[in-house]
């Protein structure tokens, strides 16, 4: 059987407005199940489409959501996951093809914990034990290096430490970052440039820490005395920026105030972000391309914040009755944030994002002006291309491998105005993510697709 993909492109001026305006911000359900908003964690890929990864807590399985350009697309990973605790998260990273990576740690029973990694590797996910199991293995982070190789930090609560393990390529290499009675809660990990990894936590002693691995020893740094007691709310989020330097938004717990502690090079500096009554829960941060940084978090609604490189600027997002659960964020094209979430009292998941009118596409809904999808993705043989020119002009469409290396050309010169249909045969082509980019007259608009048999 054939399998075709259609994609429509309707070509018309769009004025694109510079700047950044709240007013750009927009907001959907990817989910509308109940209660399947838990433990999101939010990636972008780099045609500006979310991937998001969560916790069906009603049916304890871990699920994917992706937006293909006209819809989300949700599937199951794994089943057995869950449930519903406060100790338990999931992590997203996608690597340099735009494939999804999930670290998880399974439902408690017998033989007790374990900490889990998925991956899909172009036709199918694959899920696989880390190298820890037993009871109390929560809080799972996860990061990929340059090689696309994963690396996970999780807390052994019931053995006591904080540990960290890599994918060498044939075999999981483990160690063990700090020991202590529930030393390792709230981990989170990101890598530097050389590919080693830089983890923020709370020891049992109630502090803020910071550990890095610097070639051949783990280099830790005691920074705030925060409290978790009751958990609930309370996390750490780390983001390492281009020069190496660590950026880290916590939770204040003894007063829930929202902080965010960064490292200059030479010294740690240590700030309060917001202080307005119980803020500053469960904050995950991400870093843009000035090396300015961007925290989502919540109160009783879901709040934002973004250095502008001289003060905060605070915002709130989603003032709706519980919003802003176990939120994640992340950012894609021109620096424009996106923040997973769970809202109200059935905690169905959303998904909050800017746009700032800057760059190829973002992920915004079928319009006139945008691209507009309208069969599924992936495609086996074949892509039909639609799309409209408002007037005579030159026209080039062409389709580009995740890479931006050009894979195909597929109409250069002057067209018609008027419907345009062309159909590729995209037997020869490997799986994988590939962007189809038009252009006319100095305009260009894209949709992505995947090529999966």
């Amino acid at each position: 059987m054939t399998m075709t993909g259609r994609i429509v492109l309707v070509f018309t001026t769009v004025l694109l407005t510079a700047g950044t305006s709240f007013a750009q911000w927009n907001f959907e359900t990817v989910d509308s199940s109940v209660n399947v908003g838990w433990y999101s964690s939010i990636a972008i890929d780099s045609a500006d489409y979310p991937h998001i990864a969560y916790l069906d807590a009603y049916n304890h399985t871990l699920k994917y959501a992706c937006w293909t350009g006209n819809e989300w697309f949700i599937e199951t990973v794994d089943t057995g996951v869950g449930p519903d605790e406060l100790d338990k998260s999931i992590s997203i990273a996608l690597d340099s093809l735009g494939n999804p990576h999930i670290a998880y740690s399974t439902e408690h029973g017998n033989p007790g914990d374990t900490i889990r990694y998925a991956y899909w590797d172009g036709s199918a996910w694959h899920s696989v034990d880390v190298v820890d199991s037993g009871y109390g293995l929560i809080w799972p982070s996860l990061a990929l290096d340059s090689q696309d190789r994963p690396h996970v930090s999780w807390c052994n609560e019931t053995g006591g430490c904080l540990k960290y393990a890599r994918w060498d390529g044939s075999d999981w290499q483990i160690t063990t970052v700090e020991e202590g009675s529930c030393t390792g809660y709230c981990n989170s990990l990101d890598l530097d440039s050389s590919d080693y990894p830089h983890i923020s936590y709370i020891s049992a002693a109630e502090y803020l820490k910071y550990a890095r691995w610097n070639g051949t020893d783990w280099e830790k740094v005691t920074l705030d005395t925060v409290g978790y007691y009751g958990f609930e709310g309370i996390n750490t989020s780390i983001a390492v920026d281009g020069s190496d330097h660590p950026h880290i938004a916590y939770t204040y717990w003894i007063t829930d105030d929202l902080k965010y502690a960064y490292y200059n090079g030479s010294d740690w500096q240590i700030t309060t972000v917001d202080y307005n009554s119980i803020t500053g829960k469960e904050p995950s941060i991400a870093v843009d391309s000035e090396e300015f940084p961007h925290i989502s978090y919540r109160s009783t609604v879901l709040k934002y914040a973004r250095w502008t490189g001289s003060t905060w600027d605070i915002l709130v997002l989603d003032e709706s009755s519980n919003a802003g659960i176990q939120n994640s964020i992340a950012l894609g094209n021109d620096d424009n944030p996106h923040i997973s979430y769970a809202q109200g009292s059935s905690a169905v998941l959303k998904h909050a994002w800017y746009d700032s009118g800057q760059g190829m596409e973002t992920p915004s809904r079928p319009a006139q002006g945008h691209l507009t999808m309208i069969c599924s993705s992936p495609v086996r043989n074949c892509v039909t291309v639609t799309y409209t020119v408002q007037g005579i002009g030159s026209v080039d469409l062409a389709i580009y491998d995740i890479l931006g290396r050009r894979a195909a050309k597929l109409i250069t010169g002057e067209q018609s105005a008027g419907l345009h249909e062309i159909i590729w045969n995209c037997c020869g082509m490997p799986n994988g993510v590939y962007i189809c980019l038009l252009t006319s007259d100095g305009e260009m608009l894209a949709r992505r697709f995947v090529i999966n048999r």
